[in-house]
């Protein structure tokens, strides 16, 4: 015996459905249309996609080759502008 796959399932709810209009069963007809919207994943909002971040990273001051070479007031200013 196989397991059903969703179309298995939708069809199955959409005969509930029929049979619940049917019997004029309007708790058995939403009850269906519910399952039917779970399945598919229309009970969620749908997600937004990710905000764009704009990074402008142009005002970041390019590090020396060598560091060491740096002033004590060199350093203090380029860790300053860093931290800004």
């Amino acid at each position: 015996m196989r397991l059903p796959d969703l179309s298995d399932l939708i069809a199955d709810l959409q005969l509930a459905k029929d049979i619940a209009i049917r019997n004029e069963n309007a708790n058995s007809l939403v009850t269906a249309t519910l399952a039917q919207a779970k399945l598919l994943g229309l009970d969620k909002p749908a997600k937004e996609p990710a905000q764009q971040i704009d990074v402008n990273v142009s005002y970041v001051t390019p590090l020396p080759d060598n560091l060491a070479e740096l002033s004590a007031t060199e350093l203090a200013k380029l860790y300053f502008e860093v931290m800004q």
